[in-house]
């Protein structure tokens, strides 16, 4: 992780693009940045611009001083004017170099005196020889005399002595570099053996000073010859950084110690008597942190030990999140950092090259993808997120787009679960997962995921392999399995109460983010429910006072007070940043993508960016353009993600309209004499053409044909009209048993009443299905178990309708229990039918 010393040293250095080192570069990489190369010879710190090639100091010292000596030259100075001319020169040059230097310390206020001086009696010097060699009449005979090689040996070694000076100064200024480091403990080890002795401590010994982002961290050994505690330095923390700030004040640094807030730790390092007093210079809380794009050479992060740096504590650390620990968990009210918090963890997880980010949600979900995908357009490459499905507009198809990537996320975990009992997951090392360049860990972000469970409701969707899950319990199971097959889930949302996910309860989401960031909310009970802590509670509420600060808890964090919960804020990437991010991220190859075997586990549900607009629970139709093409990029337009097959739809929308409602399809069509669906509605055989359909069902069906010219909501209406209508009399249950039984391949020969059920999707039979299900979940039982309860009790009705008046079929004892033959099931249809003519 980059420290927030080499941050500032960013900060004031500028980025640079230099060539990218083999080791980092990706497939992407080009073999030269498009920046130019500059020289690096005089660059450094100090000033923080300096980007000039030596020979340009070397050239304008020298021109300098040969200007000005032949100025001098011309003058024709006596033997007391040259004295005075030494003298005046060399004092010059002494407050030149220290008003060069102006507080920037003891060491570098004499080396600006000693150079200034030096060069000015340098003029001197060669304005002597250039008046001897009689440059003044005669230039051209003077160019064959020694003026001029006194003239470079001049210009020599005054650049060496500038080289020299200015390197010194350029290394002093570096807090990293040997010289600073040393320079900082000459200077800040005085001040502060200083202000201890002036505090009443004694003569304290200075082991080290660390300069950090915000202020400074200073290891004190105490007075051999006292009893120094902790606590007592503490209570006069105050005292020494004000004696501090005075003597820097003093001797020249105008800010002193700024904020100057201190503080006391100890024993520090297991030893008692050395004391870590820390001051702070800056409150990061109440300014923007601007953040710096890393150089390229630094941006590529394979070590997942590595965390991911967002911004800084209230004390001026790093707040630094694990990239591979638990699932992480943002709640704040609109406005209030949750934003850009979340992009701060997307550029990191873009640094790194296992991994691959997939987003969902049905609000706010384009304020998060905009950006992204903007930026992609802009640099002609990939977004930073792999896939993504959802939208802000409300309708239907953002809806089974954001449910589509929630069923990836899940048949991906399923699948890994599966290759990893194989002993076939790449991406895993032992019991760890680890990530591969085929097998990447999976961040998924959720962003008021509130919205989306409460959208999808309680209905199932029906997965490929059978099962049926709905979305809360798809992102139950993810955060407490997932994480062993590489997906972390990032939650977002503005309350946290129960009736805010629709009634779901969030200490299943929040028993398993260990990592959490609370922003501004107006909502006391959001507070109450993530933060069980009194003291952290009533931090939370000063949030409100504050400008996108947060309180965040970190696994493996020292423990505070407050429960773990600390003051921070973090960095704000803008839109520009992002573009350059994602350039950066194309160029170094990063940006990865799940391999061949995630793609397979997932099927139809994987699309390289936005998800399609396609129904999840059946086989609803894809939006247009949405396939991924042969480069693995969707051609699918991000602010209208595609309009559905309409034609698809109808079929989907008539066969479940048909069977919900027993409908005509075996009736009607025995009665016209075959099993041709185009005879649905029609007359039958030996009826007039004009006659009277006695089908109640033709309406709907003629609805359904010119389904492609009605809108979404008289599809809707039509839907509910008849998705709870079912048969009336048990002939008419009988029919639509025989037809769809004769749909089956393989066609078994008998069934029982329960496999009926299940096969056939008669749960409705049972009248109170819904409350039997719901208090078998709330008894403790699974939802497998409760839909078994259904399952037993529609198949008692069933048995009940197959054995009573006017069917009257007796089943038979089979292996399986009492089942009922396909045969006499039609016999008795036959019976029935011949007693209606």
């Amino acid at each position: 992780m980059t420290t927030s010393v080499e941050q500032e040293q960013r900060e004031r250095g500028g980025m640079g693009h230099s060539e990218i080192p083999e080791s980092l570069a990706g497939p992407n990489a080009p073999k030269k940045s498009d920046a130019p190369r500059t020289w690096d010879l005089m660059r450094g710190n100090h000033p923080a611009d300096e980007i000039h090639p030596y020979w340009v100091h070397v050239v304008t010292a020298s021109g300098t001083t040969l200007l000005a000596a032949s100025l001098l030259s011309l003058m024709g100075l006596a033997w007391w004017g040259w004295v005075i001319t030494f003298v005046v020169l060399v004092f010059c040059g002494g407050v030149l170099g220290s008003a060069l230097t102006h507080r920037a310390g003891e060491m570098l206020n004499k080396l600006g005196q000693a150079s200034g001086a030096l060069w000015g009696a340098g003029i001197g010097g060669l304005a002597m020889l250039m008046q001897n060699a009689g440059w003044v009449g005669n230039s051209l005979a003077a160019s064959a005399r020694p003026v001029w090689l006194a003239w470079i040996a001049m210009a020599v070694i005054g650049s060496i002595v500038h080289r020299w000076i200015w390197g010194r100064a350029v290394e002093i200024s570096d807090p990293q570099h040997p010289r600073g480091i040393a320079f900082r403990a000459k200077r800040n080890g005085g001040i502060w053996e200083t202000a201890f002795a002036r505090a009443g401590f004694g003569q304290v010994t200075v082991e080290k000073v660390t300069e950090r982002w915000s202020g400074m961290d200073v290891i004190v050994r105490t007075d051999p010859n006292k009893a120094t505690s902790v606590k007592q330095v503490q209570q006069a923390a105050d005292r020494i950084a004000d004696y501090a700030h005075k003597a820097l004040r003093e001797s020249g640094e105008e800010q002193g110690l700024g904020l100057g807030e201190a503080e006391a730790h100890g024993p520090y390092g297991g030893q008692r008597d050395l004391i870590l007093f820390r001051v702070r210079t800056r409150d990061p809380l109440v300014e923007d942190i601007t953040p710096v794009i890393p150089r390229p050479e630094e941006f590529a992060v394979y070590d997942n030990d590595t965390g991911i740096l967002l911004g800084y504590w209230e004390t001026g650390e790093d707040m630094v999140v694990p990239a591979a620990g638990p699932h992480k968990f943002g709640v704040g009210t609109t406005g209030s950092g949750k934003s850009t918090w979340l992009i701060a963890l997307q550029v990191g997880y873009a640094r790194r090259p296992h991994w691959t980010m997939w987003a969902a949600g049905t609000s706010k979900l384009m304020d998060m993808i905009q950006p992204i995908v903007d930026a992609a357009e802009a640099v002609n490459g990939r977004p930073l997120f792999e896939m993504w499905g959802g939208g802000d507009s409300g309708s239907q198809g953002e809806l089974y787009a954001a449910e589509r990537v929630i069923v990836a996320a899940y048949l991906l975990y399923l699948g890994r679960a599966e290759r990893a009992g194989r002993g076939a997951l790449s991406g895993r090392a032992g019991r760890n997962f680890v990530g591969a360049d085929d097998c990447p860990w999976v961040a998924l972000f959720l962003d008021e995921f509130d919205n989306l469970v409460k959208r999808s409701g309680d209905k199932p969707i029906r997965l490929p392999n059978g099962d049926k899950k709905t979305v809360w319990g798809m992102l139950v199971d993810l955060g407490s399995k997932a994480r062993s097959y590489g997906i972390e889930l990032i939650y977002a949302t503005q309350r946290t109460t129960n009736s805010w996910a629709g009634g779901k309860s969030m200490n299943d989401i929040l028993t398993m983010c260990n990592t959490r960031f609370v922003f501004a909310t107006s909502s006391g009970s959001s507070i109450s429910d993530i933060l069980k802590s009194q003291e952290a509670a009533q931090k939370a509420r000063k949030l409100e006072e504050m400008d996108f600060a947060c309180m965040a808890t970190i696994r493996g964090q020292k423990k505070t007070k407050g429960g773990g919960y600390q003051y921070g804020k973090t960095a704000l990437w803008t839109d520009d940043d992002l573009i350059e991010i994602t350039r950066m991220a194309n160029e170094l190859g990063t940006l990865t993508t799940i391999g061949p075997e995630d793609r397979r586990a997932l099927g139809e549900f994987y699309a390289e960016g936005p998800q399609p607009q396609k129904d999840p629970r059946g086989t609803g139709a894809s939006s247009g353009g949405t396939a991924s093409s042969g480069d693995g990029a969707s051609k699918a337009d991000p602010a209208k993600w595609g309009n559905p097959d309409r034609s698809a739809e109808r079929a989907r929308l008539a066969d479940e309209l048909l069977r919900k409602s027993g409908g005509p399809s075996f009736r009607v069509t025995r009665r016209n004499g075959g099993d041709d669906a185009e005879n649905i509605g029609r007359p039958a055989a030996g009826e007039p053409a004009d006659a009277p359909n006695e089908d109640p069902f033709a309406e709907t069906l003629a609805q359904i044909e010119n389904l492609d010219t009605l809108s979404q909501a008289e599809v809707d209406a039509l839907r509910k009209q008849y998705q709870d209508r079912y048969p009336d009399e048990p002939e008419e249950l009988l029919g639509a048993l025989l037809d769809a039984w004769a749909e089956l391949d393989p066609r078994p020969d008998r069934m029982t009443a329960k496999e009926m059920v299940i096969t056939f999707g008669l749960d409705w039979l049972d009248a109170d299905r819904e409350n039997r299900f719901e208090r078998a979940v709330s008894e403790g039982k699974s939802e497998d178990d409760a839909e078994n309860l259904v399952a037993d009790a529609a198949a008692g009705k069933l048995g009940t309708i197959l054995r009573a008046e006017p069917i009257e079929v007796e089943p038979t004892r089979t292996g399986r229990g009492y089942a009922y033959k396909l045969a006499d099931l039609r016999a008795a249809y036959d019976r029935i039918m011949d007693l209606d003519d």
